[in-house]
């Protein structure tokens, strides 16, 4: 089951320019190491998840990113990581999920 972020947790908010956080949409934490995934829809810019290091706050610099289009990742309106840290993102306009 996905990690909820605990209920004593601070939200950041940041500038969107080093984060690359446009149109965020979904965000969960790996249960293997605690990296935080965050799905967003940018449009022009591209669909993609973005992946910061696990206790991240502020403006800084993703550490990886699943985006193209062979990803198939089209207008993520959500996202949850599986127990092995498999990621799934439901897609809003073709109706599908991306694994």
């Amino acid at each position: 089951m996905p990690r909820a972020l605990p209920a004593t947790s601070h939200l950041h908010r940041t500038s969107a320019v080093l984060d690359r956080l446009f149109h965020s949409s979904g965000l969960a934490l790996n249960p293997l190491n605690g990296d935080i995934y965050v799905a967003s829809n940018p449009g022009e810019l591209g669909r993609k998840v973005t992946i910061y290091p696990s206790g991240s706050t502020g403006n800084i610099a993703p550490t990886g990113r699943i985006e193209g289009m062979r990803t198939a990742i089209d207008v993520p309106f959500e996202l949850t990581l599986g127990a092995t840290g498999k990621t799934y993102v439901p897609n809003l306009v073709s109706d599908s999920v991306t694994v």
